[in-house]
């Protein structure tokens, strides 16, 4: 049995959708986590996290390796991976990195876990500093690129109506 975040990937997708990305990043962080608790690896995955959001074509590289290694990492415990590295990249490049997500975490729900309805009540209650601390670190970022492109928007309309007037 196997301790990952499995989700809805409807509702993830949905809940991507409505928060303009912003769900998207938090369900990443949890892919990531889950990937490496498969490959055995226990380091926090924020290093991995900041440069798949901030580091160009890091994403590409992610998608490929990670997506091998889930694959292997699968099969080595006697499951099959639905998903393929060269499918992960293919997507990555087209700016499909959301149905990606969804197939890793198709991947991730296939597979037979430990949680039972105590301990997921307990992960409940148990905060994820790091995905909440990307999350608005991220938000911020955000907030800082879009107040200027809101203000010369608005200083466009400013001096259009003057100018009809």
């Amino acid at each position: 049995m196997i301790p990952i975040n499995k989700r809805s990937i409807g509702t993830c997708i949905v809940l991507s959708l409505l928060t303009f990305g912003l769900y998207s990043i938090y369900w990443k962080y949890l892919l990531v986590k889950n990937t490496r608790f498969i490959i055995k690896d226990n380091s926090s995955c924020v290093g991995e996290m900041l440069c798949l959001l901030f580091v160009p074509f890091y994403s590409l590289y992610w998608w490929f390796t990670r997506g091998r290694d889930v694959r292997y990492e699968v099969s080595k415990l006697g499951y099959v991976a639905s998903s393929h590295e060269t499918a992960f990249l293919v997507l990555a490049l087209f700016g499909l990195e959301i149905v990606a997500m969804a197939i890793m975490q198709n991947d991730f729900n296939s597979l037979p876990s430990e949680s039972t309805q105590s301990d997921q009540q307990s992960a409940l209650k148990k905060r994820d500093v790091g995905g909440i601390i990307l999350t608005v670190l991220f938000a911020i970022v955000c907030l800082i690129y879009i107040i200027p492109i809101i203000e010369v928007f608005i200083n466009s309309f400013k001096t259009n109506s003057s100018i009809n007037q």
